[in-house]
């Protein structure tokens, strides 16, 4: 995509993020339900469909929703962006991504074993953390502003949860209401981007490998970045808007999560996953084991 198309893009996003967030200019109104769903989440109870409709709505329930687990989770340590890609916007019929946020115990240190019924309709992804290292992300005008508030990344595998009862197909406002999904998923250390045009050109063609050890043998899935998720650093400056519609900003430390790399799947006990990346100088991993 030219830079002229990715930045029409993330205008029309923005855009869009002030629209279905005009809603909220006011209070919201009181969500009598997500106390009781956040009890089901917590319980790995599935969830029947809400009544919500419109993205609006879906914003003011994920408020509700995650403040009544904030308790259990610890306290926010940044954002996921969702349903990013040309084609998962295409398959939900939506033009913009949708947004959630993340806490601290959602996060686990590499080299812990996950069991693998840890959500409802579970699925593990291919995923990324890019850390935010300066304030000056939430006023950045072009993508080189938006690389130098960029400090590093953290390798990734999130473990999402679908939470609904099986036979129902939620769309991408029924998913937004539920924070996108987010539940748990392990992290590796951070490592820092060079501030380079050499850093900056790395993070853009980045490529990942996803390797699967099970009963079965290996598989390996491979994927460039900007081919099946998009660019890295619109992603960033998305979820510094639609962080900023919500009346908040991107704080130094603050991770986001870009998204999945390669195709989901479902974990099976015993199964290792690792996902590669390729970026520095050399390929960096973090692992999974699911009991």
């Amino acid at each position: 995509m030219s830079g002229l198309g990715r930045l029409i893009g993330v205008l029309t996003a923005a855009a869009g993020l002030l629209a279905a967030t005009s809603a909220l200019a006011a209070p919201c109104p009181v969500q009598p339900k997500a106390a009781e769903v956040a009890g089901l989440w917590r319980t790995l109870t599935p969830i029947r469909p809400l009544d919500i409709q419109g993205e609006a709505q879906a914003i003011c329930f994920r408020q509700a929703f995650v403040a009544a687990l904030a308790p259990d989770l610890g306290p926010r340590v940044g954002y996921k962006v969702g349903m990013f890609s040309a084609a998962a916007r295409k398959a939900f019929g939506i033009e913009r991504p949708r947004f959630g946020e993340l806490y601290a115990k959602m996060i686990l240190p590499e080299g812990q074993v996950a069991p693998a019924a840890f959500g409802v309709g579970g699925v593990w992804e291919s995923d990324l953390l890019l850390v935010v290292g300066d304030d000056s992300l939430n006023e950045a005008t072009t993508r080189e502003e938006a690389y130098r508030a960029l400090r590093g990344f953290k390798p990734f595998i999130e473990l999402t949860s679908r939470n609904y009862a099986d036979g129902f197909k939620p769309g991408a406002d029924q998913i937004a209401a539920l924070d996108v999904g987010a539940r748990l998923g392990v992290a590796g250390r951070e490592y820092p981007l060079a501030q380079t045009p050499e850093g900056m050109a790395a993070l853009e063609n980045l490529s990942i490998d996803a390797i699967v050890k099970d009963a079965n043998g290996e598989r390996i899935e491979q994927a460039v970045a900007r081919e099946t998720l998009g660019d890295l650093l619109d992603i960033a400056l998305f979820a510094r808007d639609a962080v900023r519609a919500e009346g908040g900003r991107l704080r130094p430390g603050d991770v986001v999560s870009v998204g999945v790399f390669t195709p989901a799947h479902a974990p099976a006990p015993g199964q290792v996953v690792t996902v590669r990346y390729h970026l520095l100088a050399r390929p960096v991993d973090v692992s999974v084991e699911f009991r």
